[in-house]
This record gives C-alpha cells, structure tokens and sequence, in this order.
C-alpha cells in the first residue's frame, strides 16, 4: 500500500486516469469489474485466515473464531445497521466541512475513481456487491486479524493507507474515521457486526449514488 501511494503521488493521478480512460474508450470494458472485486475479496479473506493460523497451528473453527467471525445476535444485527446508518450523514458532514475550507475531494480523485468505480455503482445488484465484497475481505483481515494484534488505532491507520491508493485526500480522512468506529465496534461485540456495519454503510452510500445519477439523467 505505501508503495501504491508513493507511485500515485509521485506520477500524478492524471497520468493513471488518462490511461485507463484510453483503454476503456478503446476495448469498452470496464477497468473493474464485479469479478476482480469479488477475486480480491477473497484473497483478503484468504489472507486473513492463513494469518492467524489456518493450515498450520489451527483449525478452521478455530481461526473464525479468533477473527472475531461468528454468528451475530439480532440486537448485533441492529447495531451494525445503525451504525452504518449514522456515519452515512457523518461522512456526508465531513465533506461538507472540508469542502467549505477548501479541502475537498480534487477532480482528480474523482475523475479516476469515477473512472474505476463508476460502473459498479450503475446497476442495484453492483451497489449490493461492492458493500458485500468490502466488508467480507476487509474486516477479517483489519479487525479481526490484525487490530488484536495492534491495536485499534495503528490497525485504523493501515486500513486507511490501503484505501489511500488515489493519494491522500478527504478521503483518507473519512476512511480514517470510519476504520476508528469499525474498530470500537469490532471491541465491543465481534467482526461479524464490523462486517455488516461496513457492508450496509458502503451500500447506503452506493444507492444515494444511484438515485442521485437517476435523479441527474432525468432532468437532463
């Protein structure tokens, strides 16, 4: 991850948008597809578990267990919702703030996530994958393997690092903030409520990016 940021920063997010942009133009496939997304879920997952000892020291059962990964209780169920329901307007709030003081988001930020994420968001069953593929690779490697391990802050950091691949921005700041409250909650109850928390929040803001773009395309 700190090496994607250095390259990213170093060379400009331009010079990745135009390249990839040429390449959609010309092949008219997407740059990221549900495929990739759901291979790198995955691999996540995959790494999670072998990290805390699958097919070594043990058992399957086992390491779900010292993921955090079990089964949730319907008042955990109601807590990743709402939690996720919160930080919707909290994110919406921070940006907000940072673009009122000149620290939003750069066009060029948007242009190459619109570019690599776009075509996820444009269709409900894209929206339900990207919050689904997310939350399944991400949590059990962030808080369930490695924030036991290092505690909630530094394992906060690395997950915002990782999601820093466009170079820092308020982004980073709101994907910060969000690992800080996956992490609480991964304390307070288990994995398994992180997942859906992340899940439900990357869906909610997937879906307002749907109906905003419907809402767009209508009135044009």
């Amino acid at each position: 991850p700190l090496i994607m940021l250095g390259f990213t920063l170093g060379i400009g997010l331009d010079a990745l948008a135009t390249p990839l942009a040429a390449q959609t133009e010309q092949t008219g496939d997407d740059p990221f597809s549900l495929a990739a997304l759901w291979a790198q879920a995955i691999m996540f997952l995959l790494t999670a578990l072998v990290g805390v000892g699958w097919l070594s020291r043990r058992t399957f059962r086992q390491c779900l267990e010292r993921l955090g990964i079990v089964r949730p209780t319907g008042r955990q169920v109601l807590i990743g919702i709402g939690a996720a329901v919160l930080m919707v307007p909290l994110a919406m709030v921070l940006e907000a703030a940072f673009n009122a003081i000149g620290w939003g988001v750069g066009q060029d930020v948007e242009s190459l996530s619109e570019l690599l994420m776009g075509p996820l968001f444009a269709t409900p069953f894209g929206i339900i994958s990207v919050g689904l593929a997310a939350a399944i690779g991400e949590e059990p490697i962030f808080r369930g393997a490695a924030q036991p391990r290092f505690g909630l802050v530094l394992s906060s950091l690395l997950f915002a690092i990782v999601h820093s691949q466009y170079g820092i921005s308020l982004a980073t700041v709101i994907v910060l903030a969000l690992g800080l409250v996956l992490g609480i909650i991964r304390q307070r109850t288990n994995t398994t409520t992180a997942i859906i928390t992340h899940a439900v929040y990357n869906s909610t803001l997937g879906a307002l990016a749907y109906f905003a773009a419907q809402v767009l395309t209508q009135q044009q």
